[in-house]
Parts: structure tokens; sequence; C-alpha cells
């Protein structure tokens, strides 16, 4: 949830001083993401740190500024190509 909230003051600092939009362009060209797809990218991150250290999906999703699980599961999936079920499982197995 820090993480969101470091980006987001990123940004609405930015948007004093440029449109939102120049401002998502300025970013995707510095970053190689959108702001958003940035934002998702680092909660993912961050769910898989918590996975390694045994949190359940609920205790995830309140931490990461996820809507619900299933928002959790989805992204996570998109990005990592796994479920987090999956990942975990993978991380027990090393």
């Amino acid at each position: 949830h820090r993480v969101a909230a470091a980006v987001e003051r990123v940004l609405l600092s930015g948007i004093a001083l440029l449109s939102p939009c120049h401002l998502q362009r300025i970013f995707k060209k510095a970053v190689g993401l959108t702001p958003k797809e940035y934002l998702l990218r680092l909660r993912v991150k961050m769910t898989m740190q918590l996975l390694k250290q045994g949190l359940t999906l609920s205790e995830i999703v309140s931490l990461t500024g996820f809507t619900d699980k299933s928002h959790l599961t989805r992204t996570f999936k998109q990005i990592t190509g796994l479920t987090p079920k999956s990942y975990a499982e993978q991380m027990n197995d090393q």
C-alpha cells in the first residue's frame, strides 16, 4: 500500500505542472510502461514477496491495494503467467 501511495503522490505532483495525458506520455517514454501498468507490476512484485512469507490472498489484497482476490489473481496471472496459488506452490517446492 505504501508503494501505491508513493506513486500516486508523484503522479499528483506532476499533474499540477502537466496535463494528465502529457504526464502519462512522458512517464511511458521514461519507464516503458504507463503509470497504471507500472503500479500493477509493483503490486504483483509485492504480492510475490508476501506469498513467499506465507500470507493469505485476503491479507495480500488489503496490503497491496488490489480491489479483491479476483482482481489480484487476474492481474497476477496476466503479468506472471501463473496464478498466485501456482506461484506459492512453486516457491514451496524449492
